[in-house]
């Protein structure tokens, strides 16, 4: 299933809450977006995490968080295992994904949806909803959506970046944050999207698309409320990448297991 699918069915219906707003709200790291695209409440993580690597970019970070992984392991400890190269590329690329998948469930547990609807307000709700459906809404957030992937993609290799500098794992840096590879940085489609998007509202001599930022704009805020600084503090990277049993050292432990070292 193409992104585009993904976003406009898991991803549906609007007004409901930013997935990628709340990513803003759990870390300073990157800049906030003039519009951060559909509303995201109703999510398939699986799907989500799969199409943000499936993209060129986030292909292209997956190959790099498995070459790391490569450079990073105990030859010796591999041998011992039995575990060959390709089995090794093979267990990184699931155990990325995966996280991925855990990282997205964690941030969506962290909103209070009815609190978001409450400080949101309802007309306010009913209006995004009523104007998710007017066609040129629809195809300014099917243009977004790499940018939304590519933004996934990012948050969740940099919270794997930082996990490794709290558990002393020995794992280079891998996003070009990290890195300075202009290479792969190339790739990030963010600053193309959102010059395409300024295109597009500069074009709709309607207003509705200018209606519709203003009003995702507006739903910043209450979102960053319905998360609360105490439900945002708690999740470090630890907490981000944990799975059901809310086991922080689990991560460690599978990469351990991988042979890959510690510092």
């Amino acid at each position: 299933m193409n992104a585009s699918l993904i976003f406009a069915t898991s991803l549906a219906p609007l007004g409901r809450a930013l997935l990628v707003a709340a990513a803003l709200s759990l870390t300073a790291a990157r800049p906030a977006w003039p519009q951060a695209g559909a509303f995201l409440m109703e999510v398939e993580p699986t799907k989500v995490v799969a199409a943000a690597f499936e993209q060129p970019y986030g292909r292209a970070l997956l190959a790099e968080f498995v070459r790391v992984v490569n450079e990073s392991v105990d030859p010796e400890c591999l041998q011992q295992k039995g575990v060959t190269k390709d089995q090794l590329s093979e267990r990184a690329r699931a155990i990325l994904l995966q996280r991925g998948i855990y990282l997205l469930q964690n941030v969506m547990a962290t909103i209070d949806r009815d609190a978001f609807k409450r400080l949101f307000g309802a007309h306010n709700v009913a209006a995004l909803e009523r104007l998710g459906n007017h066609p040129k809404v629809r195809a300014y957030s099917a243009a977004v959506e790499p940018a939304q992937l590519a933004y996934i993609a990012t948050f969740i290799v940099e919270n794997v970046e930082r996990y490794a500098v709290l558990r002393r794992i020995r794992l280079r840096g891998i996003s070009p944050a990290s890195t300075g590879n202009l290479d792969l940085a190339a790739l990030d489609p963010t600053d193309t999207v959102m010059a395409d998007l300024e295109k597009m509202t500069a074009a709709d001599r309607s207003g509705t698309l200018s209606r519709y930022r203003k009003l995702m704009d507006a739903a910043r805020e209450p979102m960053r409320d319905a998360i609360g600084s105490k439900a945002a503090g708690a999740l470090g990277p630890g907490e981000l990448l944990a799975g059901p049993d809310k086991d922080t050292a689990a991560f460690y432990n599978e990469l351990m297991e991988l042979c890959v070292a510690p510092r």
